[in-house]
């Protein structure tokens, strides 16, 4: 029997909603593959510190290029073909670089499956919505934001394990099979599931949706918003292994597992802010706790003001409370926008918004560590873009009306 059939056509088909989270996991994983093979990668293939480092953001890179024509594509195209063929550009980037012979293939390969992330995540937002009844949406979207931090903790926390079995390129291979069983699993569901046409009305109304979506002031905001989160967020997990083995004195793998949690608790941050908002919490006041508790837990983590065990509980505080406004962001789009036929597009400005932010994060605090001379006071920098964040989030207070 098929399960969706019983169900009207207003019904939120929450198994279509879970294919399509699935899908954003797959995707996240291949980003928090990459810091735990690091270290061995540079050694095999000569790699400098800051070639490896670019390894790591070639996925922010392209979303910070390719945002905004990856949502025209998805558009145009309607979002569930756009999302099988960018599973299968995962799946073919991970097969080059288990095999890539030289640096030169490894970075083509990692700018393949980061082409396949933006518009993977650009179009997953308009399938989401388009399965989603209006009362459900926010939760819906709010569930959709756990894919970045569950498919970066299990990546983070299980390839040290799998690296105790086999070597990088197998880690790498592992996810071939990974993204190809994805892919099996959405196309049989079209057996299982009505999934919605591809947008033909989309697909006519997309060549007048760019001006559009340009000119939302309230889609702006947003995207300052999650690009200030991104910056933050960003920054502290990337370096904070390193923050927990120079200032705490913590073993690599106590700290790796330790951070792999730290990005763990930011899904429950999400779909708090998803409940939340079907309560009736609006958008602009979850933007502002987030940021206003994430400037408090930053001050703790480098002010030096409280102990080692209470900085290391703040840093879970800045995950889980930061975890509230990428839900609110992707709920807002919406109803920001004038049509559905523009979400992918309103998405992919937001996806350039906040993978400029994540491209930026890692390199600004340690210039900033520079500055300063150290780790204590790269607070401020962080308390002045939560500062600048607020005011953006009480800014969206009219787009909102």
């Amino acid at each position: 029997m098929n399960p969706d059939t019983s169900d009207s056509e207003n019904d939120t088909r929450w198994g279509i909603i879970g294919i399509v989270v699935a899908a954003g996991v797959v995707a996240a994983i291949q980003v928090g593959k990459v810091p735990p093979v690091l270290s061995v990668m540079r050694q095999e293939l000569g790699l400098s510190q800051v070639a490896a480092g670019w390894v790591a953001s070639l996925f922010n890179g392209c979303g910070a290029v390719l945002g905004i024509m990856a949502g025209r594509v998805a558009d145009r195209l309607g979002p569930r073909l756009v999302l099988a063929v960018c599973v299968g550009l995962l799946g073919l980037g991970s097969l080059m670089g288990g095999i890539a012979p030289t640096a030169g293939l490894l970075f083509a390969s990692r700018f393949i499956e980061g082409i396949g992330f933006v518009g993977l995540i650009v179009a997953a937002p308009a399938l989401v919505v388009a399965v989603s009844r209006p009362a459900d949406r926010r939760l819906a979207l709010g569930i959709w934001g756990i894919y970045m931090p569950l498919g970066m903790a299990l990546a983070m926390a299980l390839t040290p394990v799998l690296l105790e079995h086999m070597n990088w390129r197998g880690v790498w291979l592992l996810n071939v099979a990974l993204t190809l069983l994805y892919l099996a699993a959405l196309l049989g569901s079209v057996r299982w599931y009505r999934w919605p046409g591809d947008m033909q009305r989309g697909r006519k109304q997309a060549g007048f949706s760019l001006k559009s979506v340009l000119s939302s002031r309230g889609i702006w905001f947003l995207t300052v918003c999650f690009a200030i989160y991104a910056l933050l967020f960003f920054a502290l997990m990337t370096w904070l292994p390193t923050i927990l083995m120079e200032i705490l004195g913590w073993s690599a793998a106590a700290a790796a597992y330790i951070s792999a949690l730290v990005v763990f608790v930011n899904v429950f941050g999400n779909l708090v802010a998803a409940w939340l908002m079907r309560h009736g919490v609006k958008e602009w006041i979850l933007i502002a706790i987030a940021f206003g508790m994430m400037a408090v837990s930053a001050a703790g983590i480098f002010g030096g003001y409280v102990s080692d065990t209470w900085r290391v509980a703040l840093a879970f505080a800045f995950s889980l409370t930061g975890g509230l406004l990428p839900a609110v962001v992707l709920a807002g789009v919406p109803a920001l926008t004038k049509s559905p036929a523009q979400l992918s597009t309103a998405n992919g400005v937001i996806v350039q918004g906040v993978n400029c932010g994540s491209l930026a994060g890692p390199p600004v605090m340690a210039a900033a560590v520079g500055f300063f001379g150290g780790w204590q006071d790269v607070y401020w920098l962080m308390i002045i873009c939560c500062g600048v964040g607020v005011v953006f989030a009480v800014g969206l207070k009219i787009p909102e009306r």
